[in-house]
């Protein structure tokens, strides 16, 4: 799965929005109700949208999808991080602002040149979250890219985020997509229980 891929990680990257060969290399299509029995979220993926990932969805962390192809191209991840939020700068537990300024870090370092951002309080099925909306140019391009990312913590636990890097021109159609899947986030920690169970139990 390319979990990273939606924060570039190299500056010749940049630009890349929807990560290469990602559908030669993700042939597991999901299709509405989605649930992940180790990190215990689950969300509804719109008639519209199919995700994909290139094995059983519980080996990975979450599932991307491309709302759209180029020349206007979008892509949304939808998954968690285990190791939780980033540290803020004393080195203290870092809440879900530290990580959502932690992207923007992460676009400069890639060379990208930020026009405009904003960073929000927001919810995420409950959870206090953050969400970061980051306008911004990669290096040799005038075409804008804008960023728009979730970022919730469980206390002492790991980082659930979604994701939505587009252009510009596919970014508001692809927005109305991320706030659907996101208001359908939630966690179902009863269902996680009786999933381990049953794999412990070897009843799959």
């Amino acid at each position: 799965m390319f979990f990273l891929s939606v924060l570039p990680s190299l500056a010749n990257d940049c630009g890349k929005i929807i990560p290469e060969k990602f559908e030669e290399y993700n042939k597991v299509e999901l299709r509405g109700y989605f649930f992940h029995p180790d990190h215990c979220f689950s969300v509804v993926i719109p008639d519209n949208v199919v995700g994909r990932d290139h094995s059983e969805p519980q080996s990975h962390h979450g599932f991307g999808a491309v709302l759209s192809k180029p020349p206007h191209a979008a892509y949304l991840y939808v998954g968690t991080e285990p190791a939780g939020v980033v540290e803020d700068e004393n080195g203290n537990p870092g809440t879900p602002e530290d990580e959502a300024r932690q992207a923007i870090k992460w676009l400069v370092k890639d060379g990208a040149t930020i026009i405009r951002k904003d960073i929000k309080k927001a919810k995420l099925g409950g959870l206090p979250a953050a969400r970061a909306t980051i306008i911004y140019r990669c290096p040799n391009s005038s075409v804008e890219l804008v960023q728009d990312s979730i970022f919730a913590a469980q206390p002492n636990g790991p980082l659930h985020k979604l994701t939505l890097t587009a252009s510009k021109p596919a970014y508001e159609s692809a927005r109305k997509i991320l706030d659907r899947i996101a208001s359908t986030w939630k966690l179902e920690r009863k269902k996680c229980e009786e999933e381990l169970k049953k794999r412990l139990k070897g009843d799959f």
